[in-house]
């Protein structure tokens, strides 16, 4: 409960949206993001739609994809 009052007041709607789209495809994802989010909230920061991008763009595991030609 306070967690998302803490979200609700810190995130802007764009920020809240992108994180309601990441919650459909990655839950697991949405939990780490949500801490980070608190975290900065907490240190005042607003969490903007920017600022998720880079928080989701950190936590997303990389993949190394190698094409290979026969």
């Amino acid at each position: 409960m306070l967690k998302q009052m803490l979200l609700r007041q810190g995130l802007t709607s764009e920020a809240r949206e992108r994180l309601g789209r990441v919650r459909a495809a990655n839950p697991d994802l949405v939990e780490q993001a949500e801490n980070l989010c608190i975290q900065l909230i907490q240190q005042g920061r607003q969490v903007d739609d920017a600022t998720m991008k880079v928080i989701l763009d950190r936590l997303t595991p990389k993949r190394d994809i190698r094409i290979t030609r026969r």
